[in-house]
């Protein structure tokens, strides 16, 4: 059952300009982010493009994918070096790096399981994601938000994978598909 017509939701939201990302969580995901080697990114729900400015400091190539065709259409007037598409991935294409922000927390609950299979898929190395930290009391969601347990869904996949709980509520996964290591928690 679908609680609401995603389509319809971020077509209108498209249009409307995004919150900007402050300094702490701009430092906060630079630091992750420089831990990690890669030179392919896809990044899933680019939005406004806040993400893709960070990674192109990383003299990477990006793909970036969102389902609103105009945030697709105003990233691509903005910055003509990367590119950008409608949300309609079909290729085959692995990426050292799948990233993702604030992109879950819209999958419905009995779909986000198979969106992060799809992600570790599409991942040569490495899946991250910032979400909302599971472990703080963010209140009252809005009907478009759900609350996802990711450490339960993460044990079920058979990956070795990070968390490091940061500024403003926030959190970093981190699937690190060449390493042994079980789980490390900052």
């Amino acid at each position: 059952m679908t609680l609401y017509d995603y389509k319809q939701y971020w077509s209108e939201k498209g249009k409307k300009p995004a919150e900007k990302w402050n300094y702490e969580k701009r430092k906060f995901l630079l630091n992750k982010l420089k831990e990690l080697k890669f030179k392919t990114v896809l990044e899933l729900g680019c939005g406004n493009g806040e993400l893709s400015s960070l990674i192109k400091f990383f003299n990477c190539h990006l793909t970036g994918l969102d389902i609103s065709k105009d945030r697709i259409k105003l990233n691509k007037s903005l910055d003509k070096n990367l590119h950008y598409d409608v949300f309609d991935y079909s290729d085959k294409t692995k990426f050292d790096l799948v990233i993702c922000s604030h992109f879950l927390l819209h999958i419905e609950p009995d779909k986000v399981k198979q969106v992060i299979e799809k992600m570790i898929d599409y991942s040569n190395k490495y899946v991250l994601f910032l979400e909302p930290d599971p472990n703080t009391n963010l209140g009252k969601w809005e009907y478009y938000n759900f609350q996802h347990d990711y450490f339960k869904l993460l044990d079920t996949f058979n990956q070795s994978y990070s968390f490091t709980s940061g500024p403003k509520n926030i959190g970093i996964f981190i699937i690190d598909k060449k390493t042994d290591i079980a789980y490390e928690f900052d």
